[in-house]
């Protein structure tokens, strides 16, 4: 069990480590000014609250995918248990699905107003 946990926090660094990287490279100096965060700056608060948005999203799916398997192998032909275990990878593939309808949604408000929304960028500072 510590390997399973060790494993899956592992997993969890691992997974979000390149956001923090972007996120050290979007505060520059252009950004902070005497400690003090100007408006430029939204721009990277933005971005970064949506890119780990996903990226928790994603592992959130990924681990209760092997959660539902767990509990589907595990339930020994009960049926209530069987029933919960279906019902955990039935809201997890929701979840996915949930997840990729957003980003696909992102990216048609994207190409029709022609609105980057992926990337922000505040042009008028």
């Amino acid at each position: 069990m510590k390997k399973l946990k060790t494993g899956l926090i592992s997993l969890v660094f691992v997974f979000l480590s390149p956001s923090v990287a972007r996120a050290a490279d979007c505060w520059d100096d252009t950004r902070v000014e005497d400690g003090v965060v100007k408006l430029k700056g939204i721009e990277c608060i933005a971005e970064t609250i949506l890119v780990y948005a996903f990226r928790i999203g994603g592992l959130a799916v990924f681990l209760m995918l092997i959660l539902g398997g767990l509990k589907y192998l595990t339930a020994g032909g009960e049926p209530e248990k069987a029933a919960g275990a279906q019902k955990t990878l039935t809201y997890a593939i929701f979840g996915l699905v949930l997840i990729i309808i957003s980003w696909i949604v992102i990216l048609l408000i994207e190409q029709f107003t022609g609105v980057n929304l992926t990337t922000f960028e505040l042009d008028f500072i």
